[in-house]
């Protein structure tokens, strides 16, 4: 991982200049938005979850790090990952005032898992 991907402050206004999105990795359903998404820098792949607290203007994603991708299967198939996961990166989107605005940072869990994936 890279300090654009993986950053202790985030540096970025738009997701998509760190991070690409394959369409072929996304799972639509009726739940949140899953999938797997890419660093355009590094290319470490990342497991996501997408929710809305705030339907189409606030979405909060939830990413762990991931080895490689998986065969486009649900984000249940990462709830085992998450559980071992030491931190993840979790990212406000906030667009209800204009521009993006993204404010994100990495987590770490005292002894407690990955939010989203279960």
């Amino acid at each position: 991982m890279c300090s654009l991907c993986w950053p202790e402050k985030v540096q970025w206004s738009e997701r998509n200049e760190v991070l690409e999105f394959p369409q072929d990795h996304m799972v639509y359903n009726d739940g949140p938005l899953a999938g797997e998404a890419r660093c355009r820098h590094c290319k470490q792949w990342f497991a996501y979850v997408c929710d809305h607290p705030v339907w189409n203007t606030v979405c909060h994603w939830t990413l762990i790090p991931i080895d490689e991708p998986s065969s486009g299967e649900a984000p249940e198939c990462y709830a085992a990952v998450a559980r071992q996961a030491p931190a993840w990166l979790s990212m406000l989107e906030d667009r209800r005032f204009g521009p993006p605005h993204i404010t994100a940072g990495v987590l770490r869990p005292p002894g407690d898992q990955v939010p989203c994936f279960d």
